[in-house]
């Protein structure tokens, strides 16, 4: 699918240097409007940038140009391509409303920005796009693409990476700011469903192939484990309460 307005994280495990700014100086050739900050300093120094562009461009294409361009980075062996870099489409003005606001040792390296009113027709092409061609589940498809704008959810530092954990417990406290602070969404009035829209809600953004079922020791895990106290014995076949004569 083809997309007009990409958002892209660069976060080598050294920090943004000088001339890591030159590719994204070039890039800016094919954009109408653009918004590059970094944040942080020294080696957590890290970019975030918005690209309003001239034509619409495949999201495997813009990201395939930016891995070519930071090719230097994987050989010199600043970072491991998936934490190093992000890059996906921006749906909404929330993206450049969050880090205009932000104030994490941010600075602005570069700035196009128009009025709110000249940059929504970029955002309702990618959302009319979507709604018609990427998801059977618009309810769900919404709730992907908050989890992927509200990044604070789940994210943590490790070894200089910046490493996200999707489960239960984040996807919980992710769907409560969701209906209860941001009031983006209509709250959940059952337990029951609450807890079963928190553990599909993991296997959409996981894309899972098979269900989650809890552990009998509480944690969640990825093999197929049906909620039941039978079990099958391996000689007889049979199903078995607690045991049989084979055990």
């Amino acid at each position: 699918m083809k997309y007009i307005c990409y958002a892209m994280t660069l976060r080598p495990r050294d920090g943004i240097l000088d001339r890591d700014l030159s590719p994204i100086d070039e890039y800016l050739k094919k954009c109408d409007y653009y918004l590059v900050i970094t944040e942080k300093e020294e080696e957590q120094k890290h970019i975030h940038a918005c690209f309003f562009l001239k034509e619409e461009r495949e999201l495997k294409v813009f990201n395939r140009y930016w891995k070519r361009k930071y090719q230097y980075m994987l050989d010199e062996q600043r970072g491991i391509w998936k934490y190093l870099y992000v890059g996906k489409p921006v749906y909404n003005d929330d993206w450049i409303s969050k880090y205009l606001k932000k104030n994490d040792q941010t600075k602005v390296i570069y700035s196009k920005i128009p009025s709110k009113d000249d940059r929504l027709p970029y955002y309702r092409d990618i959302e009319i796009q979507d709604q018609k061609t990427r998801s059977a589940d618009p309810y769900f498809n919404k709730l992907e693409r908050l989890w992927e704008e509200n990044d604070q959810f789940g994210s943590r530092e490790e070894n200089g990476f910046t490493i996200r954990e999707c489960n239960l417990y984040v996807i919980e406290r992710f769907l409560c700011y969701l209906m209860f602070d941001a009031r983006v969404i209509k709250p959940v009035q059952n337990a029951a469903r609450m807890r079963r829209l928190c553990k599909t809600l993991v296997m959409y953004i996981k894309k899972s192939h098979t269900y989650t079922w809890e552990r009998k020791d509480g944690s969640d895990g990825d093999v197929y484990e049906p909620p039941t106290r039978q079990q099958q014995c391996t000689e007889c076949r049979t199903w078995i309460q607690r045991s049989c004569d084979h055990s």
